[in-house]
């Protein structure tokens, strides 16, 4: 198959694939999550200061909730590209190709061919929590990296049940990282690792002790050196804030509720992996995927080969076990799980599909179901262009790029055997990426944050100057990155705690909202739509009312700016045209 004598110009191209699909997700703040704010006001306040060890929120408090990694990671990307969101949003973009990478190779190596590889990358480069994760400027894909890197260590050592230094490196040191981006995770790995070993009798976890020591001792001091510093910089007051976030303001230790949540994270495994979990619980019956059945009566003491795929499944649930007792169900919270769930299922698929004829019923009516949707989301992308933005050229391109996507796939799956069923249902997904956008950018593009910004320019609001964000931190945060950092943008709860000496003031309408300032006559700065449903938005357009349908779902940022005495200057509008 083509993936086993190319599989570098595979994994070239895979990479290539990701980050065509994602940098546009990631350019725009339209597609944006709250806890981001976090990470780039203290990326921001590192910047100024020159403190790299400390983050702060915006108002300067140190927050020690996580460890300084993640915010590094945003620092660098502002250093590299400027301030701006794909800035804050290029090193978890990158990191999520290296999962992508390392999810290859490890599927490469359990599974022993290049194909499986691929398929495991595809399968992740499937899942929707790993999509959103990579174009975010938070911990979690950087955990997923190193908790896999954790993995990908262990389960060597399981496979061969005989110490490596290389693997154990990356054991520990995967595990150490992963204590220094978002907390005690890692350590929860490191003993669930050592439990599963104990249990089963493993002879490398005794083999080479002074190596052995030496791989824990270097993760040890990965993962403990940030928290050593900040402990002896600020004292007790350091330990409690973390530890607060880590476990005291999050643990609930209520049996219904652990039960209930613990179902309901198992639950979003097979939702978030729905083609791949039902085609392998449909192929049990087939020796090449029915692991499971032989691998039940050995659960005490089982062989190398089924021991790798039971420590992945008991990992997921250990994870799912753990976030149980959270005050917060969230899929992303099961994000390192999914690279080593995309290794099990196409290992468990890899010979099947390895047919010249696989016997892969559902993957089919997924892969059609998906080259349907391919084609179905180009046309949507089209009308929505021409019809909203009057850009029929860039809805046509979007519609030929589609079709020869769909070409292309039909070819290299179905004449030329270059692609397997399971890769090329994976890919077929992941392309969804390119129309879904297009489709979105009537409605969120340009961002509001954006037009904010503009009109803060055009009235002439000068760097240095004092802009208030009214009862919303993330827009303020958006706003600084936006602006480059060019004002002083503050937040305050109350319209009554604007500062004196504020030059523009700015908030977002909502019901209820209005903010009354000074003199100054606000400025209503509209983009992007909110609360649109599909079949009202059809029943307008069938009816010729899709401009003020739309009008009346616009989503506004009112904007004050203040002259020298004190008075507004001329108003304007930015926004769709009537």
């Amino acid at each position: 198959m083509f993936t086993d004598r190319y599989p570098f110009l595979c994994g070239v191209l895979l990479v290539a694939l990701y980050l065509a699909g994602l940098v546009p997700f990631a350019a725009t703040y339209a597609f944006y999550n709250p806890d981001e704010r976090h990470y780039t006001d203290a990326a921001l306040i590192m910047l100024r200061t020159g403190d790299y060890w400390t983050p702060r929120d915006d108002d300067g408090t140190p927050r020690f909730r996580k460890p300084a990694l993640p915010y590094w990671g945003v620092a660098v990307g502002f250093r590299a590209l400027g301030l701006n969101p794909l800035g804050s949003r290029i090193f978890p973009l990158l990191t999520g190709a290296g999962v992508l990478a390392l999810t290859f190779w490890l599927g490469t190596r359990l599974g022993r061919s290049h194909a499986v590889g691929l398929l495991a990358a595809v399968i992740l480069l499937s899942s929707p929590v790993f999509l959103t994760a990579a174009v975010r400027a938070t911990p979690d894909i950087f955990l997923c990296l190193f908790l896999t890197l954790a993995a990908a260590g262990a389960l060597l050592l399981f496979e061969t049940d005989r110490f490596s230094l290389g693997a154990a490196l990356a054991l520990y040191v995967g595990a150490g990282l992963a204590v220094a981006t978002k907390g005690l995770l890692g350590v929860v790995f490191i003993v669930f690792t050592w439990c599963v070993a104990f249990a089963w009798n493993r002879k490398w976890l005794r083999q080479n002790p002074r190596l052995h020591a030496l791989a824990l001792l270097t993760g040890s001091l990965i993962a403990a050196s940030w928290y050593l510093l900040m402990l002896a910089a600020h004292g007790p007051s350091f330990w409690d804030s973390f530890w607060a976030d880590q476990v005291a303001g999050k643990v609930r230790l209520n049996a219904a509720d652990l039960v209930e949540n613990t179902l309901l994270f198992c639950a979003f495994y097979p939702l978030f992996l729905l083609p791949w979990f039902l085609e392998v619980a449909w192929q049990r019956r087939h020796p090449a995927a029915g692991w499971l059945k032989t691998a039940m009566p050995s659960l005490r003491r089982p062989t190398r080969e089924t021991g790798v795929w039971l420590f992945i499944v008991f990992w997921a649930l250990a994870l799912a076990v753990v976030f149980s007792a959270g005050s917060r169900t969230a899929p992303r919270y099961l994000l390192p799980a999914f690279p080593l769930l995309a290794v099990l299922f196409a290992t468990a698929l890899g010979r099947p599909l390895a047919n010249p004829h696989p016997n892969t019923p559902l993957l089919n009516v997924f892969l059609g179901g998906a080259w349907g949707l391919l084609a179905l989301f180009g046309v949507a992308a089209l009308l929505s262009q021409g019809l909203i933005n009057h850009a029929w050229l860039t809805g046509g391109v979007v519609v030929v790029t589609c079709a020869a996507a769909l070409a292309a796939l039909y070819t290299a799956t179905l004449r030329r055997n270059w692609l397997d069923r399971g890769q090329a249902l994976g890919v077929s997904l992941f392309a969804l990426a390119f129309p879904v956008f297009t489709l979105l950018a009537p409605f969120t593009l340009p961002s509001r944050d954006m037009l904010v910004v503009q009109q803060l320019r055009d009235r002439g609001v000068r760097s240095g100057s004092t802009v208030v964000a009214v009862a919303s931190s993330s827009l303020a945060s958006r706003l600084r990155v936006i602006s480059t950092d060019e004002w002083e943008v503050v937040t305050v709860a109350r319209p009554d705690e604007i500062p004196p000496g504020a030059t523009a003031v700015v908030w977002e309408e909502r019901p209820g909202a209005a903010v009354s300032v000074r003199q100054g006559e606000p400025v209503r700065v509209t983009a992007g739509y909110k609360g649109v449903k599909t079949r009202p938005l059809l029943t307008a357009l069938v009816a010729g009312r899709l401009q003020p349908y739309l009008r009346e779902h616009t989503q506004s940022v009112c904007v004050t700016v203040f002259g020298t005495a004190g008075t507004s200057l001329p108003a304007s509008t930015v926004g769709p045209d009537p």
